[in-house]
């Protein structure tokens, strides 16, 4: 009976020995496979890495993705995050490097991206990856690497520089050039004062547009320029202007200091850029110091000289009392075509008109400056980004069209832009555009005063 007993209970020791050793080899097969996808023993990894992780609002950060591969490669293509509330940019060009780990030997590829936000708060960056055609094991396989995703801590302009100037960055230089330099200044002659602002962490777009006073004199500004480039520390934005100073009186004419303020993200202060003041002799003739102010563009049609209008035949005298109603139809045809002429010339110089030249021109670069002059023009918000702009409008055509004019500017090369498609999606979704474009132009003209262009401020 004893031996029945142990012969019963064998098989069930046999069944529950053989599910515990069952167990345990599954244990032992997830722990190699845990070990085998570690990034030290991959044949192919990414690493993701921000500097630094805490920003302010529109200031610098630089997101950097590195492939570490152990196994030949082809078609590698670097993919940026994705963000609604950022401008990210991708750095030109990518660094090749070669690194040892756990004792194998990586090829590591870099890209840099730069990361400008426009909104305060935690910012998540997603979907930074990479794809590739990798050569594993004798085949060849796509696969693509998702980078481990990361968050930009954006903290709010401070409440003191609120309604003023925000200029996040690292330095900033403001100089200056006078032509002549010699004193005084010859009677008729004009002064050319350029003023150029140099700052590290900001686009070109960001920085603000200056009217220096200069009392006693004509100003007239010529056209901006506009520059960028990078370094290790990532963008330089320069914006460089010069302006005519014609004198209207004679004597010592002061033009006063300039002061432009800016944030040091390096040592979280208030800093600010000055040029000094500087006074000016001029001696103008008494015919220049009578006249009110100069038209520099009238100077051209002054020195032609003057056409004598045809005598009549002596034989046929005059009848004054006819003439009367020649002249009154003479000269309101002339302001007619002046009023013409006038509408045409402000008509050219909108925002509108000069992007939707652009757009026709497929030129980008042109399309761009247009819509950017928005910014400090009174729409709330005040765009600082192609990016922002989308999302201020709205509009699902919109925003694709925008958004291929962003990667058409900063992104690998690609097909060559077509403006038609954003101007074709901005007329159907935003038919007021242009009025509002027009309207923004010609009040700035009225102006006495530049206005500062201000960046989107938000908190």
């Amino acid at each position: 009976m004893v031996m029945r007993l142990r012969d019963a209970a064998r098989p069930h020791w046999t069944a529950l020995a053989m599910a515990r050793l069952a167990c345990a080899i599954a244990l032992i097969l997830a722990v190699g496979r845990a070990m085998a996808s570690d990034g030290a023993n991959a044949d192919l990894w990414i690493e993701a890495q921000l500097e630094p992780d805490t920003v302010y609002v529109q200031a610098q950060a630089i997101y950097t993705l590195r492939l570490y591969q152990a196994v030949s490669t082809r078609e590698l293509a670097f993919h940026a995050p994705r963000s609604a509330f950022a401008e990210i940019r991708a750095s030109a060009g990518e660094k090749v490097d070669e690194v040892t780990r756990a004792g194998r030997r990586y090829r590591v590829t870099e890209r840099r991206y730069l990361i400008l936000p426009f909104a305060s708060g935690p910012l998540p960056l997603t979907d930074g990856h990479v794809s590739i055609q990798a050569n594993s094991t004798g085949k060849s396989a796509e696969r693509r690497i998702d980078a481990p995703p990361l968050t930009l801590a954006v903290r709010a302009i401070p409440f003191d520089r609120r309604g003023e100037d925000w200029l996040p960055a690292r330095t900033l230089t403001l100089t200056e050039s006078w032509q002549p330099a010699g004193l005084p200044l010859k009677p008729g002659q004009a002064l050319r004062r350029t003023i150029r602002i140099e700052a590290r962490g900001l686009s070109a777009a960001q920085l603000p547009a200056l009217q220096p006073d200069a009392e006693g004199f004509s100003v007239h500004p010529e056209p901006p320029r506009l520059e960028e480039r990078e370094d290790e520390g990532g963008i330089i934005g320069t914006r460089e202007q010069t302006w005519l100073m014609v004198p209207r009186q004679s004597g010592d004419l002061t033009i006063p200091a300039l002061r432009l303020a800016w944030w040091d993200t390096l040592n979280n202060a208030a800093r600010h850029a000055d040029l000094p003041a500087r006074t000016i002799m001029a001696m103008t003739s008494p015919a220049t110091a009578a006249s009110p102010a100069i038209d520099v563009s009238a100077q051209a049609i002054s020195s032609a000289p003057p056409v004598s209008p045809p005598l009549a035949p002596s034989a046929a005298p005059v009848n004054a009392p006819a003439s009367g109603p020649a002249l009154i139809t003479t000269f309101a045809g002339l302001a007619l075509l002046a009023m013409a002429a006038a509408l045409i010339w402000l008509r050219r110089n909108t925002p509108y008109f000069h992007f939707r030249r652009a757009c026709r021109n497929n030129d980008p670069l042109a399309a761009r400056a247009a819509l950017l002059q928005w910014r400090g023009k009174g729409l709330p918000p005040a765009p600082a980004s192609l990016l922002a702009i989308a999302q201020h409008l709205g509009g699902q055509a919109t925003r694709t069209e925008l958004g291929a004019l962003d990667r058409q500017l900063y992104g690998p090369a690609c097909t060559p832009w077509n403006g038609q498609r954003l101007l074709a999606a901005l007329h159907a979704e935003h038919p007021g555009l242009r009025r509002t474009l027009s309207r923004m132009s010609h009040s700035s003209r009225r102006t006495p005063r530049l206005a500062t262009e201000n960046p989107t401020r938000m908190a």
